[in-house]
């Protein structure tokens, strides 16, 4: 079974990829709701660590290790991919329509 839900090859069945979505939202929440995580846990979302790394550090991550603030030195951030998802997937339009309507990121 493919990881990913693609039919034919460079192409995303939808309705796949809503159930893909779908079930994996299922189980971030039974994790987050766990009574050990919601004790000593956070949920920090890609998209705020992506936008200000420092400040999810300062506000979520020392906090919860026990740590003092402590400013990170500038992020070495670089690319992991070396292509385009529109080289890679054929109906990209279609895959971000359908995850601006059902996907929103967890907030702590």
């Amino acid at each position: 079974r493919s990881f990913l839900p693609w039919y034919p090859e460079g192409t995303v069945q939808p309705t796949r990829l809503a159930g893909f979505v779908a079930e994996r939202t299922r189980a971030f929440d039974e994790v987050l709701t766990h009574p050990v995580v919601r004790r000593a846990g956070a949920a920090i979302a890609f998209e705020d660590l992506a936008a200000d790394p420092s400040a999810v550090f300062e506000a979520q991550v020392l906090p919860l290790l026990g740590l003092p603030p402590n400013p990170l030195g500038t992020p070495q951030r670089r690319r992991q991919r070396d292509y385009e998802l529109e080289d890679l997937v054929a109906n990209i339009d279609e895959v971000r329509d359908l995850l601006a309507t059902t996907y929103e990121p967890p907030r702590a």
